[in-house]
């Protein structure tokens, strides 16, 4: 009986290993499981560490490849550039000579603008001088106030259009001018001139009183009276044993042209009082001389009646004034325009 307690607790000691046993060899097996697994884990890691360094690798090479290929276009990229920074320095040389030309170009279009400018207003000038002239020599040969003042109208047109305002008195003094013109062929004047040029052809056919006839009646052709005319002013010839009635008569009409030549000559004179004395005495002759009962005489008178009334001299107009002006200020330019400009020396520091 007492062996039974032993042999229990050796069978409990056994039993005791043998579980420790096992225990422990699922303790190794467990180890070894997870050792396995960890080699395997490691190996899969190298095998991905492997596939990630080949990727890695095969990555740089491309991107070196590509920084390359980069670097080869950013070569290719800068030399396009440097053509085209070359072609727009060439484009900005051709522009500024181009811009040079075009300068120098217009500076010759001025220059010879103005060189046609100045001729224009040369031709101008030399109009203008030219009819002040005329018009002046109209004046003086012939006392055409109309045709004058129509030339001093014509040089104020030319004078004008000259760009110059150098010339402007010449145009005020101008139209002074032409102003004393306007007034020197009044209608009145006009019509007093032409009133005792007809008293001057018919003068020569009045009837001296207690005469029978008046001479040369007769002659009335173109010839005739054209040398009435030219012979009313002074006439010398032999009487030839004229009767005394005959060569009175003759020097009655004499004395009468005398008097209506100077009251013309009187009034294109502008000598007022020496017209109107004229023009009385030649009444008064006709009166004294003539036969008051024929018409052609009361009609004479009639004429020289009205002009004795009438105000037909003005103040004689004063010519050359402006076309002197005009002379003198060309001149002027002309020796301006030769007389070289004096140099300027630079003021040193």
């Amino acid at each position: 009986m007492a062996d039974e307690p032993v042999q229990t607790n050796r069978r409990g000691r056994s039993n005791a290993a043998a579980a420790l046993a096992c225990l422990l060899a699922l303790l190794a097996l467990i180890i070894a499981g997870w050792a396995a697994w960890q080699q395997r884990w490691l190996r899969h890691n190298s095998i991905d560490n492997s596939a990630r360094t080949v990727n890695l690798e095969e990555r740089v090479v491309a991107a070196e490849r590509e920084v390359a290929a980069a670097r080869v276009q950013q070569q290719g990229v800068q030399r396009q550039l440097e053509d085209v920074q070359g072609e727009l320095r060439a484009a900005r040389d051709a522009r500024d000579g181009l811009d040079q030309r075009m300068r120098n170009l217009e500076t010759a279009i001025g220059q010879i603008s103005s060189q046609q400018l100045q001729g224009r207003e040369a031709l101008l000038l030399d109009d203008a001088e030219f009819l002040l002239r005329a018009g002046r020599q109209r004046w003086d040969l012939f006392n055409d106030a109309d045709a004058a003042a129509r030339a001093y109208t014509l040089a104020d047109d030319a004078l004008a259009q000259v760009s110059d305002q150098v010339y402007a008195p010449v145009r005020s003094a101008i139209a002074a001018e032409r102003a004393a013109l306007v007034a020197a062929s009044s209608p009145a004047r006009v019509h007093a001139l032409d009133t005792l040029a007809a008293l001057r052809q018919q003068a020569s056919g009045l009837p001296i009183a207690g005469s029978a006839a008046a001479p040369h009646a007769s002659e009335n052709g173109v010839l005739a009276r054209t040398w009435r005319a030219l012979s009313g002013v002074l006439r010398v010839e032999r009487d030839k044993g004229a009767s005394p009635a005959a060569a009175d008569a003759r020097i009655a009409r004499e004395l009468l042209a005398l008097d209506l030549a100077q009251a013309q000559a009187s009034l294109l004179a502008f000598d007022e009082t020496g017209f109107r004395d004229a023009v009385h005495g030649a009444d008064a002759l006709l009166a004294a001389r003539f036969d008051t009962d024929a018409a052609g005489v009361r009609t004479a008178r009639s004429h020289l009646q009205a002009l004795s009334v009438v105000r037909t001299a003005t103040v004689a107009p004063q010519l050359g004034g402006a076309l002197a002006q005009l002379r003198a200020l060309r001149a002027s330019h002309a020796m301006q325009a030769i007389t070289p400009a004096p140099a300027t020396s630079a003021v040193q520091p």
